[in-house]
Order: C-alpha cells, then sequence, then structure tokens
C-alpha cells in the first residue's frame, strides 16, 4: 500500500510523525494560526492560564514564566486556546520568631 507505514523501526515512525507535524504547522500557518509567545517572560491576561506557581530563592520577578506546560494558540489576536503556565511567586520572608528559646 502506498503511503502506509509498513515498518516498526522507531527511526522511520520518527520521520513519518515529524513529516506530519510539519504537515499540521503549515495547515495551521495557512489558516493565520500561531503559538502563543511571550518575550518579556510575563504572563499575559486571556494568553495564559497558571496551573501552578513556586517559590523561588532568587530575584525572579513574581508573574515571571518559569514553564510552558501546555502552548497556547491564536489566530490573529483572537486567543484559541490560552498558554498553561508555571510562574513564579512573592516569597513571603519569615518574621523572626517572638519566642525565646534559650
Amino acid at each position: 500500500m502506498a503511503g502506509s507505514i509498513q515498518s516498526n523501526s522507531p527511526l522511520d515512525q520518527n520521520v513519518v510523525i515529524k513529516k506530519i507535524e510539519k504537515r499540521l504547522r503549515n495547515i495551521l500557518t495557512s489558516h493565520d494560526v500561531s503559538e502563543i509567545t511571550f518575550p518579556n517572560n510575563q504572563v499575559e491576561v486571556g494568553k495564559a492560564r497558571v496551573v501552578e506557581t513556586r517559590e523561588l530563592l532568587s530575584d525572579t520577578t513574581p508573574g515571571t514564566i518559569l514553564d510552558i506546560c501546555r502552548k497556547g494558540y491564536q489566530r490573529n489576536d483572537k486567543v484559541l486556546r490560552p498558554a498553561d503556565v508555571v510562574t513564579a511567586k512573592d516569597v513571603i520572608p519569615r518574621k523572626k520568631s517572638l519566642v525565646n528559646t534559650e
């Protein structure tokens, strides 16, 4: 059969998957669908959904995107699916204990 996968080789299957991904990307691009990007690495309302927050012990600004769990897509300026992201959250410094431990 022409066009069917005859081999069970992972290498052959990987090539087929890459071709399908490329075709899908081309179809989406031809319909003005693009991946949502975050150039400033900050959450944009409506374009991202925060699914997790993590405390960081660094100079990271709260709301900074640490990871994109699921890509988001938009057509022109309309969001088709927001991105699922992990962000940094404010770390509140611990207050010194008022109890004398001596």
